[in-house]
């Protein structure tokens, strides 16, 4: 089996705590992802292979941690670890005849389930509408 995250989305939210500057905080939410699979049934002797290739949507959560600190104006820098747990996939395909053997179904399935581990670095800018302003 072979699983291949083409996109993801997340909604998450933040936690943290702040201190002059920068925020260390805890993320968690939903998330989605659109995955593309070739599962493979090879069997020996003789050899014999069967594949199927599907593209499923997925979903499940995302959790992680990071650190944010002002840089300078309105800019800040990010470094966070996410943690991606969708749920599985199930595929159904055909197995040839010679590889089936008269066997009651001429179908295989395929079970898996997704896990990421993403470290990122960002730099995000904050932009002026409302808040606090302070009068010079």
């Amino acid at each position: 089996m072979y699983q291949k995250v083409k996109s993801f989305a997340t909604v998450r939210g933040r936690v943290g705590w702040a201190s002059d500057g920068w925020m260390a905080y805890v993320t968690a939410g939903g998330a989605w992802a659109r995955v593309d699979e070739t599962d493979t049934l090879t069997i020996a002797p003789p050899v014999a292979t069967a594949a199927g290739s599907f593209t499923n949507t997925v979903s499940g959560a995302a959790y992680g941690a990071g650190i944010e600190v002002r840089l300078w104006a309105g800019w800040t820098g990010k470094v966070e670890y996410l943690h991606l747990d969708l749920s599985g996939t199930t595929n159904t395909f055909i197995v040839p005849a010679a590889i089936a053997g008269g066997a009651a179904s001429p179908f295989t399935t395929a079970t898996g389930r997704i896990r990421d581990d993403i470290f990122r670095v960002g730099v995000n800018y904050k932009f002026g509408f409302g808040g606090v302003m302070a009068a010079y």
